[in-house]
């Protein structure tokens, strides 16, 4: 697959952006820098940035146009409890920390993504970027909303997912 010349300009960048996260890792619920690094990073390419969704969660939003339409990229953004002996010049700085399970990579495409759509604008409705710690907020509620047509505006994202658990009460997170 031959990527467009944007992308492949934008990689040294990307891959920066991988390896700091990679250096700073954070766990769940405790991403104050990882998520100040994204909404600086989404707000730099003019996105409308909410932060503080289930506690460090962000929400980069561009629109164009008139449209309705909108979709939604998430990543996950925690970090594991996990000892890096990879000996990487862009290792975990933090003792006890890593990004084992990839979020580092998953948040740098999600930006990588973020940039792209910023740069072509060639849509008409709403994109939004989401980084979220998974332990807060699974993909499977946001699933089971899309299947039953349960749509939102991104401003109100926190209130309509408190809302799917109350309509829902029998829901049961993955652990």
């Amino acid at each position: 697959m031959k990527l467009s010349p944007s992308i492949t300009n934008a990689m040294p960048e990307l891959v920066a952006i991988r390896h700091d996260l990679h250096a700073h890792p954070e766990l769940g619920l405790a991403e104050t820098r990882t998520s100040a690094f994204i909404a600086e990073h989404l707000r730099s390419l003019g996105y409308e940035v909410t932060t503080g969704l289930a506690k460090t969660g962000v929400v980069g939003t561009l629109k164009n146009g008139t449209g309705k339409r909108s979709i939604g990229i998430r990543a996950d953004i925690d970090a594991l409890p996990i000892l890096e002996e990879t000996g990487l010049d862009y290792a975990s700085k933090t003792s006890g920390l890593m990004h084992a399970c990839g979020h580092d990579g998953h948040t740098t495409m999600l930006l990588g993504a973020a940039r792209a759509i910023a740069e072509r604008k060639n849509f008409d409705g709403t994109g939004a970027f989401e980084g979220l710690k998974v332990c807060a907020i699974h993909s499977k509620p946001l699933e089971l909303m899309a299947e039953r047509n349960y749509f939102f505006k991104l401003s109100d994202f926190q209130q309509r997912l408190l809302d799917f658990y109350e309509e829902n009460p029998t829901f049961v997170q993955p652990q």
